[in-house]
């Protein structure tokens, strides 16, 4: 879903009626400073497409992109 648009809050809201087996997984917008609030919301997972790759963008950036939501993840911690 896109989570620039669906907060924490409401991907919380969400986990309190759906489920553990059905992945909650935003995308669209989030950023490595977003995750330890969906983590803490119960996010399953995370979609990094423009935030992380876009045409043009140097590798070094990208691997710069990817290790910051690397250690966002490795940080976040999940209910």
């Amino acid at each position: 879903f896109p989570a620039a648009m669906i907060p924490p809050s409401v991907l919380g809201a969400w986990r309190a009626v759906f489920s553990r087996d059905i992945a909650l997984i935003p995308s669209g917008g989030v950023t490595p400073e977003d995750i330890p609030a969906y983590a803490a919301a119960g996010a399953s997972g995370y979609g990094a497409g423009s935030q992380l790759y876009a045409p043009g963008r140097s590798l070094s950036d990208i691997a710069t992109a990817a290790k910051a939501y690397v250690q966002a993840c490795a940080g976040a911690s999940r209910p």
